[in-house]
C-alpha cells in the first residue's frame, strides 16, 4: 500500500476515534441560532443517547414536512412546492 494511502487511513482513523470519544462524552456540536427552532429540536431528539427515545424515520419525515409547511406559510406559501411534496410523500 502506498505511503500516502497509509497516512490518509491513519489520519481518518484518528479523527474517527477523536470524534467517537467526543460523542461518548455526551458532547455535541452547537446548533446555530439561525436554525429553525423545529429543526433544532429534531436534531436534538436525534442526538438522544437512548436510541429508544430517538425519532423513527417516519417520525422524522412527518416533523420535516411540518417544518417545511410552517416555513412556506411564513413566506406566503408556494402551491407548486406543496404539490411536489405531496407527490413525494405518496411514493
Amino acid at each position: 500500500m502506498p505511503f500516502f494511502v497509509k497516512k490518509l487511513l491513519s489520519c481518518t482513523v484518528l479523527h474517527f476515534i477523536t470524534l467517537l470519544s467526543y460523542l461518548q462524552q455526551g458532547l455535541r456540536l452547537d446548533i446555530p441560532a439561525s436554525v429553525h427552532p423545529g429543526l433544532s429540536k429534531l436534531i436534538q431528539q436525534c442526538w438522544d443517547e437512548n436510541p429508544d427515545l430517538r425519532p423513527t424515520f417516519a417520525e422524522i419525515i412527518v416533523q420535516l414536512e411540518d417544518i417545511l409547511q410552517h416555513v412556506q406559510a411564513a413566506k406566503g406559501g408556494n402551491r407548486r412546492s406543496r404539490a411536489k411534496m405531496q407527490k413525494k410523500s405518496e411514493r
